[in-house]
């Protein structure tokens, strides 16, 4: 259902008749229409397994720095480094993985800003990136999502489903079931290891940005300036799913995106807002107003014991907020990239970023020092995550 214009309620108990209906009506182009952009030279080298080795060259140099013999094997170039890489946690702090507009994903160990392997197999920007304990999911303007086996760097299957709509945001829900959203205005939910599609949920007249899980229910966020609330009529299959609220009335524009910290929704938008709303009451609590621009991406970690949440804006600025307090007080402010900061992530005192100034950068939480900017995409790098 279209929105009214109604911004003064918060809460928009759902219609039967409207949610279920599906909208099968495409994107009018203004959500991003330059996606879709093909790099000929990735999509004619795309391989089987989605991987290709980098620059010998390079590892090697890295090996040489090495003191237990983990980064002879990177040097390889076969899966089984990467393999023998992911069984030392010690070196897991120190990888991880982007993705942009030339189509790629790259991972990187970014103490030595050493690229170790360029996953290639996309035929259009790659949009998101979901890092879980076996698989490492990235979602593309081509409509698909490719499930790549962490230990070996293969890519093992494609999902497809999404119609002519980039996959703007992937959410591990439980075990091997994920949910996407995209710019075909649904949000579908996966078993991955089967590779088969569970459900597909509509009620959002605009594309789907992300979706977060939690305690059962699944929360979306649409350039529509709405988020539903979804849960499973069937717990054990994922095959049914209930649209019960839509939250709305805060934003103004676009809500790019939302994240669950605790017993509260945030979310960010093109407003230059963040709204902060009871998961319980589905009423907004709290309204900030810290950004003249827009709210680009919304992220969690713990400090000390309390919740900090990291905003990413279009103003290359980088925010931290303290969650536990009630006034969620806006305690810092950094600026390290160029151009929009897509995504910021936070393990221990690191945070890795991207940006649309074609960097990934790693830095210190604490002063803003950056630690290494690491450089390869040659085109915006729309997502970054550390690999566990």
């Amino acid at each position: 259902a279209k929105d009214d214009g109604d911004d003064g309620a918060a809460v928009d108990a759902k219609d039967d008749g409207d949610d279920g209906a599906a909208v099968d009506a495409k994107d009018d182009g203004d959500d991003g229409a330059g996606v879709d952009a093909r790099n000929d030279d990735a999509a004619a080298d795309q391989d089987d397994d989605g991987v290709d080795a980098l620059n010998d060259d390079a590892a090697a140099a890295a090996a040489q720095e090495d003191d237990d013999g983990v980064d002879a094997l990177v040097a390889a170039g076969d899966g089984e480094a990467l393999r023998k890489v992911y069984r030392s946690r010690k070196k897991l702090t120190g990888l991880v993985v982007t993705c942009g507009g030339d189509n790629l994903v790259r991972v990187w160990d970014w103490r030595r800003g050493v690229c170790l392997k360029v996953l290639r197999g996309h035929a259009a920007y790659v949009w998101s990136v979901l890092v879980t304990d076996k698989w490492l999911l990235t979602g593309s303007g081509d409509s698909t999502i490719r499930v790549v086996d962490r230990a070996t760097c293969r890519c093992v299957r494609v999902l497809r489903g999404h119609e002519d709509g980039y996959v703007q945001g992937l959410t591990l829900l439980h075990g091997s079931v994920v949910a996407s959203s995209s710019g075909d205005r649904t949000v579908r939910i996966w078993d991955v290891e089967s590779g088969e599609q569970l459900a597909v949920l509509r009620g959002h007249s605009r594309c789907v940005w992300q979706t977060q899980y939690y305690d059962g229910r699944l929360y979306s966020c649409s350039k529509d300036r709405t988020i539903r609330v979804w849960q499973p009529q069937d717990q054990t299959k994922n095959t049914k799913w209930k649209c019960t609220a839509v939250l709305r009335g805060i934003h103004g524009k676009s809500i790019n995106t939302i994240l669950v910290v605790g017993d509260r929704l945030w979310s960010g938008g093109d407003d230059g807002c963040i709204g902060v709303w009871s998961l319980k009451t589905h009423e907004c609590v709290r309204l900030l107003h810290p950004e003249n621009g827009t709210i680009m991406t919304l992220s969690l970690h713990t400090a000390n014991g309390s919740r900090r949440v990291l905003a990413g804006t279009d103003q290359a600025k980088v925010m931290e907020f303290d969650a536990t307090d009630k006034a969620c007080k806006l305690l810092s402010t950094q600026r390290y990239h160029h151009g929009y900061v897509w995504a910021v992530h936070q393990r221990g005192g690191v945070r890795v970023s991207s940006s649309l100034d074609m960097t990934a950068k790693v830095v210190d939480a604490e002063s803003g020092e950056t630690l290494r900017t690491l450089y390869g995409h040659g085109a915006p790098v729309l997502n970054a995550a550390f690999l566990l």
